[in-house]
């Protein structure tokens, strides 16, 4: 989009003043939840996730401190990905974690009409928020839901069931920077439990995650 917000501020400032968008907005206090990682220079792959709108708290939103949650004790929101990642040969110690999405909204990912509007304007940010730490856009992302999946891809890039990148009929999980909007390699790295790792359930995709990442 042209004359896109370059800064996570501008962003709050183009949506608060957006009378569709700022319906939906949830206001904090806190600042956005920040980014999680040991060490910037040690990454071998970018986790992403939708966005950290929740309704946690008995229906209330629980304004987390860090994307997922992580290193808050409370381990609900991050729990699946960290076992998938091991399984993949990756850990905490070896990982960037973000939100495209990092603002608060009235309503979770899978019903949100909005989503895509919002994604939209923060796209530019996330980009040049990784590319700060990997210039050569070569470290892969692993993308955790399927609204953030199609998103990305070129289009025409999505007709292909997500399944297939799970099983056989694909013979390559990753999906080349030329043909997604992160110009980045991604991978599809869901946490629904239907695409929960498991060596006897997708053994051919965690064979085919670790020579990308082992």
């Amino acid at each position: 989009m042209s004359n896109s917000p370059n800064t996570p501020s501008d962003v709050i400032k183009h949506i608060t003043s957006d009378n569709q968008l700022k319906v939906s907005f949830v206001p904090s206090n806190n600042p956005l939840p920040s980014a999680f990682c040991f060490d910037k220079k040690k990454i071998n792959a970018f986790v992403l996730g939708a966005d950290p709108s929740n309704f946690s708290d008995n229906g209330k939103t629980v304004f987390l401190k860090t994307v997922f949650g992580i290193g808050s004790g409370d381990n609900r929101y991050f729990r699946d990905i960290l076992v998938n990642l091991k399984l993949i040969g990756l850990n905490l110690e070896d990982i960037y974690v973000q939100n495209l999405i990092q603002n608060f909204m009235d309503t979770e990912t899978t019903d949100n009409e909005l989503w895509s509007q919002f994604a939209e304007i923060w796209l530019p940010v996330l980009k040049a928020e990784f590319d700060k730490m990997d210039k050569k856009q070569k470290t892969p992302v692993l993308i955790t839901a399927q609204k953030i999946f199609d998103f990305l891809l070129n289009k025409g890039e999505g007709e292909d069931k997500v399944e297939n990148y799970y099983t056989d009929k694909k013979t390559k999980i990753l999906v080349p920077k030329d043909n997604n909007r992160l110009n980045r390699p991604i991978v599809p790295f869901f946490r629904a439990p239907v695409y929960k790792l498991t060596k006897n359930r997708w053994p051919n995709y965690i064979n085919k995650a670790k020579k990308i990442f082992i």
